[in-house]
This record gives structure tokens, C-alpha cells and sequence, in this order.
């Protein structure tokens, strides 16, 4: 990427696959403890979900 021309890759750290709602809870976890609006509005949805 580098010989291109191209920024240095950088590494992510894995995220929780959400394929079940049980997993949900997990992704919550994982939001930044700085949250915009969008990631309040799905955290209050997951919370919802596992109420249901």
C-alpha cells in the first residue's frame, strides 16, 4: 500500500459479530464511553430489545 502511494494500514480491533439478540448486549458494550447521538439512539434500542 505504501509503494502505491497509500497510507500505512491500520489495525482495528474486532468487533462483535450480531447475528442473534443476544449479541446485542455485547455490541453495546463495545460503543465508546463517548457517545454521539446515533449511538445513544441504538444503545436505547438494544436496551429495548432486551426487555422484550
Amino acid at each position: 500500500m505504501i509503494k502505491a502511494g497509500l497510507q500505512k494500514p491500520a489495525h482495528l480491533l474486532p468487533l462483535t459479530d450480531v447475528d442473534e439478540v443476544a449479541d446485542l448486549a455485547a455490541l453495546a458494550q463495545e460503543m465508546p464511553k463517548s457517545r454521539t447521538v446515533s449511538q445513544r439512539k441504538i444503545i436505547g434500542w438494544v436496551k429495548r430489545m432486551e426487555q422484550a
